[in-house]
């Protein structure tokens, strides 16, 4: 489970060289290889057997951003990005919430692939945190699962939808290139987050979709109230 460089020099130098091989290893501990270097927390993911481990390891490593306060960290993650977070904690992380993670992976996952405007952990990571906030009402939520898939796949809304706002914004920025001032990513979180607010709100059919606040949007329940905490909640139980 270690030592591919070594091997390929040795292939690639077409020489002899003297290897010290030990057997019978626990598996368990690769995840605490190269840590300090190249390994990902996705590796590990891998060599557990975790399905879409790539996903499931950036959606770890940005609610730990957003657990420590550091969301600006976590919003700027992209989808392949830990941010130095520890391979072990992520598994143990994963072993404990795998359902839910994987579940949050495949949103992501199914989202990439029709819309690239969000990173995989960004969106994920949010399915993740409102299915917290659901708590298992069954009805918020059918509305959170109703939410991404309109986000998605654009169908059935029109162009007042605040969900449709939030493409078309998304979609003029990067079609930007790098041209002219583009929306920053603490930005798109925040329409995002808004976008979801008017959503649970019934809010939907808007002029503008706009945020203008001094600090960065919070997530609401139907009553307009900030249910961060909660999720904060949510997530303190998920890491112990």
């Amino acid at each position: 489970i270690d030592g591919q460089h070594r091997l390929k020099a040795v292939v690639e130098s077409e020489t002899m060289q003297p290897f010290f091989i030990i057997y019978n290893v626990d598996p368990d501990s690769f995840k605490y290889l190269d840590t300090g270097r190249k390994r990902s927390a996705a590796d590990t993911l891998h060599v557990a057997g975790y399905k879409l481990p790539k996903e499931g390891a950036s959606i770890a490593g940005f609610l730990m951003k957003f657990m420590e306060g550091k969301v600006g960290n976590a919003v700027n993650m992209g989808s392949n990005q830990q941010s130095y977070i520890i391979n072990a904690d992520v598994e143990r992380f994963m072993q404990k919430n795998h359902p839910a993670i994987l579940r949050a992976s495949e949103v992501a996952v199914s989202i990439w692939e029709k819309r690239t405007y969000l990173t995989k952990a960004f969106v994920g990571s949010n399915y993740y945190m409102l299915s917290l906030f659901a708590n298992g009402d069954q009805a918020i939520q059918n509305k959170v699962d109703e939410f991404f898939d309109i986000y998605r796949s654009g169908a059935g809304v029109t162009e007042t939808h605040p969900i449709y706002l939030l493409h078309e914004r998304l979609r003029r920025d990067q079609e930007k290139g790098n041209r002219g001032a583009k929306l920053t990513p603490g930005y798109k979180a925040d329409l995002f987050t808004v976008t979801w607010n008017h959503f649970i709100q019934d809010r939907l059919s808007i002029d503008e979709l706009k945020y203008r606040g001094q600090e960065r949007a919070k997530l609401q329940n139907q009553f307009g109230k900030n249910v961060e905490d909660v999720i904060r909640e949510g997530l303190k139980k998920s890491f112990k």
